[in-house]
């Protein structure tokens, strides 16, 4: 089942020009022949025999022949999940006659660059993995396929994904993307120093419980936290999404109470600043953090850097607020508007979520799978430290402790996210700004983004 790797290098690096196209062709029935002839007798119509038309079967995919197609899927991730979507692209590919599926996979930073390139030539691959934050770019270029009408002929089976998840890919009524699985921003912490500190936090604390448990752990055992570290989750912990279509939705009064937070509690000692050097790995397993911002599906990844118990909690949002904790996708599979075999695409994205190969190969190294027969098949095959952010992701949903996702964000987001966060943030982790310039810095700041985001 395996392929030349060399071969796979080879043609990733070939033109990414889609070479061939397939048209499926029926043949015509047989026309029925009138003849004007004599009655038959009573002996005859005994033995007079009906014969039924010629039934003829449209080929299916599988029944083609794709020796001279170039059929491409481009992909991002780690070497643990490039291998497991290799996995499913060989076991996908045996089902087809003469199939060569083009990988084109890439850490993030080149695959985010290469797929640009490519979308500005109108040549994307065939399947494409999207992200929530930009994938809205695409789709305003058209360069994606909507999939409504696959979804409701079933030829992509969706029966068993929840309506919220398939609508996180959908813009101006077309489906448009599918994720490949679920997470969620929280806190992973280590419940041993919380119970040597002589306190406890609930699974889903207010801003106000956290910050008081973080003083408390700092003052018994000397414990930091790692607080969030993306605009996204700073403005919801606060109540508020960032923006609101091309326009910003979070105050001054919710950055600025933010950032007097942040002052403060470097000032307090619970969160170092950038002059400390903390490296992660040995503070979560030396107990010099006691709780760290994650992604709930890089928690098994964590846990096993820490080599001890953890568990998590949902992300700390204000008293009053609906709850910083979002379902995002992963990531997710689209269809690129320029493929010459759509059908075939659809039929790599359905393989993926419905077919007990791909949910083998696959497991949730792209967060929990989002149709429940694969996530209940997972989860029966799941060491236990693996479960956890299953059934963690279960009992958020069950107990309300999530809000919905934000909106995708406006092209100019980065250059507003920048003035709005990362340039106050580090100004105050350097120590080179006074808690009584935060007011004037958010001001300026929001001034700024929201000239940027008027271009």
């Amino acid at each position: 089942m395996r392929h030349s790797f060399v071969k796979k290098a080879a043609m990733l690096l070939a033109g990414i020009m889609v070479i061939g196209s397939l048209a499926g062709c029926g043949k015509e029935q047989p026309k029925e022949v009138i003849e004007s002839t004599p009655a038959p007798t009573e002996v005859e119509k005994e033995e007079t025999v009906v014969s039924e038309p010629e039934v003829v079967e449209e080929p299916t995919l599988k029944d083609l022949d794709w020796d001279d197609v170039e059929f491409r899927v481009g992909w991002t991730g780690s070497d643990v999940q490039n291998n497991a979507i290799l996995d499913v692209v060989e076991v996908f590919e045996e089902d087809y006659n003469n199939l060569f599926v083009t990988a084109e996979f890439a850490g993030w930073s080149q695959y985010v660059s290469r797929i640009s390139t490519q979308a500005a030539g109108n040549q994307l691959p065939d399947v494409v993995m999207m992200d929530y934050s930009f994938f809205k770019n695409y789709d305003d270029g058209d360069l994606l396929l909507p999939l409504n009408d696959y979804i409701e002929s079933g030829a992509l089976d969706l029966s068993g994904v929840d309506e919220s998840v398939i609508a996180s890919g959908t813009l101006d009524g077309d489906i448009v993307a599918i994720p490949l699985g679920n997470n969620v921003p929280c806190f992973m912490y280590d419940p041993a120093i919380v119970a040597e500190a002589g306190v406890t936090i609930s699974e889903a604390p207010t801003f106000e419980e956290f910050t008081e448990v973080a003083k408390a752990v700092y003052d018994k055992t000397g414990s930091m936290i790692y607080p969030a570290t993306s605009l996204d989750l700073v403005a919801r912990q606060m109540g508020s999404d960032v923006y609101a279509g091309d326009k910003l939705a979070v105050t001054a009064d919710q950055l600025i109470e933010y950032y007097n937070w942040y002052y403060d509690a470097i000032d307090y000692g619970f969160i170092p600043d950038f002059h400390q050097s903390v490296n992660a790995a040995e503070a979560l397993a030396n107990g010099g953090y006691w709780a760290y911002w994650i992604w709930s599906n890089n928690f098994a990844a964590n846990q096993a850097t820490a080599n001890k118990p953890m568990s998590l909690m949902a992300m700390p949002t204000v008293e009053g607020a609906p709850n910083a904790t979002y379902f995002k996708p992963t990531l997710f599979w689209s269809v690129a508007a320029s493929s010459e075999n759509p059908d075939l695409a659809v039929e790599f994205i359905n393989y993926y979520i419905n077919n007990k190969d791909a949910w083998n190969a696959v497991t949730s190294h792209y967060g929990v799978p989002i149709d429940a027969d694969a996530k209940a098949y997972v989860g029966r095959a799941m060491k236990d430290v693996d479960k956890q952010p299953l059934e963690f992701l279960a009992w958020l949903g069950e107990e309300g402790h999530t809000s919905p996702i934000f909106a995708p964000t406006p092209a100019a987001a980065n250059e507003a996210n920048k003035l709005l966060f990362n340039d106050i943030r580090d100004k105050i982790g350097l120590l080179e700004m006074k808690r009584e310039d935060i007011p004037a810095a958010v001001e300026a700041a929001i001034k700024a983004a929201n000239e940027i985001l008027a271009k």
